[in-house]
């Protein structure tokens, strides 16, 4: 009777250091992941500080898989939004705002966001605008040589394309402010003074990532514009075409 109580015992015993020995291997590897995205995050900031962004875009998108912190993602939005992806900024600060409901800057992220969708309604409008305007001159191309007489040209779009040139010069000049006022921030020995320095460098980065793409889009779609407007200004022409009563002559006026 002895000798089975100890062999129950005995089994008891391996059975709990068994259980003993298999929970540190999995809280082992969390640790790991956790270790491991932390060294990522810190390389990735890093890089963000050294003006590498897609190096730290690529670093945040790896710690994310292994970690997901409400702070990788908005991480990750400021680094989209320093490259001029919009697109992808704008549904990271909204991931950022469903993983953290509560975040303290919360109002300043929805200002943001409203920001960026603004400029991506914008950069649509003026796609469709140039895509249309495009349209159009690929169907004056395939215009009979017969076509009604033009007009002369307008230096309406001239004046855009320009304007459009003005625009995205301005996002140069926010863009090197933004570049001084982030050495600023780094070069700051106070926190506080630091703080304002960074968030001025990010306003000033916003403004000139919105003046270089609307800028940009607004130059392209006034030269298309004066593109087009060119081709129309045809001179009036006549042509003889042979019908099956004889030849007629066509006129455009």
């Amino acid at each position: 009777m002895r000798l089975w109580l100890v062999t129950v015992a005995a089994t008891a015993l391996f059975a709990f250091a068994n259980l003993a020995t298999a929970a540190p291997p999995a809280e082992a590897e969390s640790d790991a992941r956790r270790e491991r995205a932390l060294e990522l995050s810190k390389r990735s900031k890093d890089a963000y500080r050294e003006g590498r962004l897609s190096d730290a875009v690529t670093l945040l998108l790896e710690a994310r898989e292994l970690e997901r912190e409400p702070v990788l993602v908005y991480n990750l939005a400021r680094a989209y939004e320093g490259l001029g992806d919009a697109d992808r900024a704008l549904a990271a600060y909204e991931e950022y705002l469903r993983e953290d409901p509560n975040a303290r800057d919360r109002g300043a992220i929805t200002q943001k966001i409203e920001v960026l969708r603004q400029q991506i309604a914008d950069r649509r409008e003026l796609e469709k605008q140039r895509n249309e305007a495009l349209g159009r001159a690929d169907r004056e191309k395939t215009a009979p040589s017969w076509a009604p007489p033009g007009r002369p040209a307008s230096a309406v779009p001239w004046v855009v394309a320009g304007a459009g040139v003005v625009v995205a010069a301005a996002g140069g000049v926010f863009g090197i402010l933004a570049l001084n006022r982030h050495q600023e921030a780094q070069d700051e020995r106070s926190g506080m003074r630091a703080a304002e320095a960074q968030s001025s460098a990010e306003t000033a980065a916003s403004i000139a990532n919105v003046c270089l793409l609307t800028g940009a889009l607004v130059a392209v779609g006034g030269a298309a514009w004066g593109l087009v407007d060119l081709r129309s200004t045809r001179s009036s022409s006549t042509a003889l075409r042979v019908a099956p009563g004889g030849v007629v002559l066509v006129a455009a006026f």
